[in-house]
């Protein structure tokens, strides 16, 4: 069977590096404010409660399927943006109360890492300095609301039609929280909090506005890149997997091929179909169990979630094939598998060509393996027109 929650080698790395950041905040903290032995004992409480809720979302929540290849789960990008996070909680303890720009905070945290985790940081933030700096309520509350406006509003930036709205909104709250709230505390009006405060929302609208769309293309180019390197020729499995097959080589890359223009005439992802084709029997590197090793092996090379289940779902032998994308590379590699043993089998016979895919497709559908594909009927009959069109097999 398929050892879905095992970990990667290289992924128990990343996951250690990321724990030891948080705790680095503990250490920092001890010597900063000089704490006692039962307030040391909370912070790694808190650090440890923080790492285990970010393995929940990015690497628990990757089995189902929750999260998509991005930096969210990447864990390089993962640990590069926790300790940057570190770096500024250091720096900000020195900081003046009710100053703290924790929606510029949120939008970093949101673009690098995803709104859970930029969520589960955020709460951690306010949880260490409450500890730590000796936070008053007013300051907390602040921070709370500031977090909870965030998670708001930056989703509702993505779309371009609210962005004016999205802009004012965060302006205003930026300085006009943190101004009530260091009232109530101070009973005035702190000036040092209102100057800040502006600067906060000033600094707001003009990350916003000419960051937000950059920080995306580059998301978007760092998913896209993935793909195409895990498609070239030059990368290191396509060769390993060249010399230890020439044969197994070629079908790859015919299924791949195929896949992609399936793909491309129904309207799905044409890199992940690709990439699935490719990388479908990636295990034989590894022999028997072929579908666990395949799986290992994706793991360990950081593949996308979504890929990894395909190899999963091969064949539907231990896993249903639970998406269109792995129905359609299953019937590829089904179809050019069948016809190369025609092929090598019957060289000198004739066989039907249309025959032969709608009996070979209408067999597969029978078994029922297409049944939580989300592959419609009509997908099923316009895929099947296409192939029987067509002279890719």
């Amino acid at each position: 069977m398929t050892t879905e929650n095992r970990i990667p080698k290289k992924r128990k790395i990343n996951m250690l590096f990321l724990l030891l950041e948080i705790l680095a905040l503990v250490v920092f903290f001890f010597f900063r404010y000089f704490q006692t032995v039962d307030i040391l004992i909370l912070n790694v409480f808190i650090v440890t409660l923080c790492f285990f809720f970010l393995i929940e979302f990015v690497f628990e929540k990757r089995i189902h399927k929750e999260v998509n290849n991005s930096y969210s789960t990447d864990y390089k990008y993962l640990n590069f943006s926790v300790l940057l996070f570190v770096i500024f909680v250091a720096i900000y303890s020195f900081m003046p109360k009710f100053t703290l720009p924790v929606i510029v905070l949120m939008f970093f945290l949101t673009e690098t890492s995803g709104e859970k985790v930029s969520l589960v940081m955020g709460s951690f933030l306010v949880a260490i300095y409450a500890l730590n700096k000796d936070m008053v309520s007013e300051e907390i509350v602040c921070y709370i609301i500031l977090i909870a406006v965030s998670t708001v509003f930056i989703p509702m930036f993505q779309n371009k039609k609210n962005r004016l709205y999205a802009l004012i909104s965060l302006f205003c709250y930026s300085f006009i929280f943190p101004v009530i709230c260091s009232y109530i505390y101070y009973g005035k009006i702190n000036y040092i909090v209102l100057v800040l405060g502006i600067i906060n929302g000033v600094s707001i609208n003009l990350i916003f506005y000419f960051a937000f769309d950059r920080i995306n293309r580059i998301a978007v180019d760092y998913e896209d890149f993935s793909y195409d390197k895990i498609l070239s020729e030059n990368y290191p499995i396509q060769k390993e997997i060249k010399n230890f097959s020439k044969g197994d080589f070629i079908h790859a890359q015919n299924v791949s091929a195929l896949c992609g223009k399936v793909a491309e005439f129904l309207g799905i992802d044409v890199k992940l179909c690709m990439a699935g084709g490719f990388y479908y029997r990636v295990g034989v590197l590894s022999g028997e169990p072929i579908i666990e090793n395949g799986v290992t092996m994706a793991e360990e090379l950081c593949f996308p979630e979504e890929l990894i289940n395909i190899i999963a779902e091969y064949n539907g032998e231990e896993k249903a094939i639970s998406s269109k994308e792995s129905a359609i590379v299953h019937i590829i590699n089904t179809l050019i598998s069948r016809f190369e043993h025609l092929r090598e089998e019957t060289e000198n016979s004739e066989w039907n060509r249309e025959i032969i895919i709608m009996q070979t497709m209408n067999d597969k559908s029978s078994e029922g393996l297409y049944d939580n594909s989300g592959l419609s009927i009509n997908e099923f009959l316009k895929l099947r027109e296409f192939l029987v069109r067509g002279d890719d097999l």
